[in-house]
């Protein structure tokens, strides 16, 4: 009896042991299954990220790239820009600044009586004077600055009296006032004789509203 139990107990600590091994065997092989799962998770992960960063990077290079060229084409569009208004304001600035002729040319032709004609005709400022004081001083107007002469055997006083008058009644439209500044005498060589030929000087100050070809009245 004493060897039965013996026996039994033997084969019950062998069966208890080989259950343990059973058991640590099954144990350890789900916790190998569970690292290899989670390994190749970690890889595919691992690799995931490292595409899209290689990607991200990329992108990062196109950007810098296209960012360059954008600012390197901005610039030069701002060059051109910058160009184009220094250009477009001179225009403007000679446009408000110039004077038209056209009109005023054809009034002094229509006013000019015979033997009579122009050597020099310019624009001019009149000069400025020491104004009074409490006086308000404002921009005057050019003056269109006619020098001529007078052909021999015409009456001169008449010619220039002629002249001044058609200036002031008939283009009076054009010119505010009409001044004869100076007149000179000059001896002149006509073919093998000599002649003596009135010179003079005229000056007409412009209308002040029609300075810039803008009729008062109209835009």
């Amino acid at each position: 009896m004493i060897e039965l139990n013996l026996l039994r107990n033997r084969l019950t600590r062998f069966y208890q042991r080989r259950l343990l091994i059973r058991t640590m065997i099954v144990y350890l092989t789900g916790l190998l299954f569970i690292l290899c799962i989670v390994g190749i998770d970690y890889l595919a992960n691992r690799m995931q990220i490292l595409g899209v960063q290689r990607d991200i990077a990329r992108l990062h290079k196109n950007i810098a790239g296209e960012q360059g060229t954008a600012v390197s084409r901005l610039k030069t569009y701002q060059a051109q820009m910058d160009a184009l208004e220094g250009t477009l304001t001179f225009c403007l600035n000679e446009k408000r600044g110039r004077v038209v002729l056209a009109r005023r040319m054809t009034a002094v032709a229509r006013a000019m009586p015979d033997g009579m004609w122009l050597t020099r005709i310019s624009v001019g400022q009149e000069t400025q004077t020491a104004p009074q004081e409490g006086a308000v001083v404002g921009e005057k107007p050019p003056l269109l600055i006619l020098e001529g002469n007078v052909a021999p055997g015409v009456n001169e006083r008449t010619a220039l009296a002629a002249f001044t008058e058609n200036l002031t009644r008939n283009a009076a439209d054009q010119f505010e006032k009409v001044t004869l500044i100076w007149t000179e005498r000059k001896t002149v060589l006509s073919g093998t004789r000599k002649e003596s030929m009135l010179v003079f000087k005229m000056e007409c100050r412009l209308k002040g509203s029609d300075i810039h070809g803008h009729p008062a009245g109209t835009t």
